[in-house]
């Protein structure tokens, strides 16, 4: 990208590390998938194939870390919680 030669003023600026959707081995093991090829998510970040949990910018939504911060804290709440389901966890 080329910028102007002059002064440029900015309210905000929003970085963004890449827009191409890393979905391929989780469509590969089958899980559904959206229009534009992310992963299909519960409220609880789990796909459509069991024990497979997705969060961050492969998923559709908002594409900022924040948000996928609080999406792979929600994932690794479920999977704690879908383990202890399975057998009781030790402390």
């Amino acid at each position: 990208m080329k910028l102007p030669a002059r002064s440029v003023a900015f309210a905000s600026i929003y970085p963004a590390l890449g827009t191409t959707i890393r979905s391929e081995l989780a469509l590969a093991i089958g899980a559904q998938a959206t229009g534009d090829g992310c992963p299909v998510i519960d409220r609880h970040q789990r796909t459509s194939i069991r024990g497979l949990y997705a969060a961050g910018d492969v998923v559709s939504g908002l594409d900022q870390i924040s948000h996928a911060m609080g999406q792979a804290a929600v994932a690794a709440t479920t999977i704690r919680n879908d383990l202890a389901a399975i057998r009781a966890l030790r402390r």
